[in-house]
């Protein structure tokens, strides 16, 4: 996220602010985060950790739609979102969002699952196959980590950076 002191900076989909609260050291005193998510449970007890943490005067947790967020255009020096999209209808709209109230140079950072890419140790292929579906299926968006790149040029990004990490389960025989 490039995070510098002074810097805003926004956390969509935040929950119950485990990522915003560390972040308050990364912007210091001079900077601001703020989360946001559709869930007004995860805003409140955000919102209480931050208290809770010393960091409520600079980490403020807002419940929003992601897709429509009452945020001025170019003002977020870095804008994240971590498994946001596989729960949401149109990624596109909500990463559209992002680059529309992130400052021109600033960051985008997005993380998210692919749950089709699920590999499990089984002797029968097919069951595998049957799994991996069901799991992917209940996600509104259940293959949204394979589709980040694709959403971020589409976007015209520039720096697009893309890691894979396995997604597995084992099993004990």
């Amino acid at each position: 996220m490039h995070l510098q002191t002074g810097y805003q900076v926004i956390d969509l989909g935040c929950g119950s602010g485990t990522d915003t609260i560390p972040l308050a050291e990364f912007v210091g005193p001079a900077g601001k985060v703020i989360g946001v998510d559709t869930d007004n449970q995860m805003i409140v007890t955000a919102n209480k950790k931050a208290k809770e943490a010393g960091v409520a005067d600079r980490v403020i947790h807002k419940h929003y739609d992601a897709i429509s967020l009452p945020c001025d255009s170019n003002y977020f020096d870095s804008c994240r979102t971590e498994r946001l999209f596989q729960h949401v209808l149109n990624p596109e709209k909500v990463l559209s969002e992002m680059v529309r109230i992130t400052k021109p140079g600033g960051w985008i950072v997005a993380a998210d699952s692919d749950h089709s890419t699920l590999s499990i140790d089984n002797s029968v292929t097919d069951v595998e196959w049957r799994m991996r579906r069901f799991r992917t299926d209940k996600f509104k968006s259940g293959y949204a980590g394979r589709q980040l790149y694709r959403l971020f040029k589409q976007q015209n990004l520039a720096d697009i950076i893309v890691e894979i990490f396995p997604f597995f389960q084992l099993t004990t025989p």
